[in-house]
C-alpha cells in the first residue's frame, strides 16, 4: 500500500470506529436513562401510595403526573436514540461500501434482522415497560384518590366502615383488621 491508500484506510478505520463508538454511547445512555426512570417510577409507586392517609391528594396527583411525564420522556428519548443509532449504522455501512469492499461483503453475508420491525427488541421492551408503568400508576392513583373500590372481603369492608364511623382517626384498628 502506498502512503495515500494507507492514509485513506486509516481515515476509514477511524471513521468506522467512531460511528460504532457513538452507537455504543447512545445505547448506554438509553439504558441508563430508562433504568433511572423505571426505578424512580417504582419508588414512587412503592413509597408514595402505601396508605391513603399518608399523602394528600395534591402530592399524590403531582407525583403521578411527574412519573407519567418522566415515562413519556423516556419513550421519546428511546425513539430519538433509535433514529440516531440507525443513522450511525448507515454511515458506517456507506464507509464500508466505499473503502472496505471485502469487509462489506462479509457483513452482508450474515442477515441482520431489522430492529425497527422487531417487537421484542430492547428498545421496544423498554417502551412497553414505560407504558405499563404509566398504566399502573394511573390505576393506583385512581384507586387511592377517586374511590374506585378494590375487591375486598365483605367482612373487612363492614369492619372498616363501622370503625371509621365510630372513630375516624383509628387507622390502627383498621390496619389490624386488614392483617387478620
Amino acid at each position: 500500500m502506498d502512503a495515500k491508500e494507507e492514509q485513506e484506510y486509516e481515515n476509514f478505520r477511524m471513521y468506522h470506529t467512531l460511528q460504532y463508538d457513538r452507537i455504543d454511547k447512545l445505547e448506554s445512555r438509553r439504558e441508563i436513562f430508562n433504568s433511572i426512570v423505571l426505578t424512580a417510577s417504582l419508588g414512587v409507586l412503592t413509597f408514595a401510595f402505601p396508605k391513603e392517609n399518608q399523602i394528600n391528594v395534591f402530592a399524590g396527583t403531582g407525583l403521578t403526573l411527574i412519573v407519567i411525564f418522566a415515562n413519556i420522556i423516556a419513550v421519546v428519548f428511546s425513539y430519538k436514540t433509535h433514529d440516531l443509532i440507525k443513522m450511525h449504522q448507515e454511515r458506517a455501512k456507506k464507509a464500508r461500501e466505499k473503502y472496505a469492499y471485502q469487509l462489506n461483503e462479509i457483513n452482508n453475508v450474515v442477515h441482520k434482522p431489522d430492529s425497527s420491525k422487531d417487537l421484542g427488541s430492547r428498545k421496544n421492551l423498554y417502551e412497553y415497560l414505560h407504558v405499563f408503568t404509566i398504566f399502573v400508576i394511573v390505576i393506583v392513583w385512581f384507586s387511592a384518590y377517586c374511590s374506585i373500590d378494590i375487591p375486598v372481603n365483605q367482612e373487612v369492608k363492614k369492619t372498616i366502615s363501622k370503625t371509621m364511623l365510630t372513630n375516624p382517626s383509628s387507622t390502627t384498628v383498621i390496619s389490624q383488621t386488614i392483617t387478620q
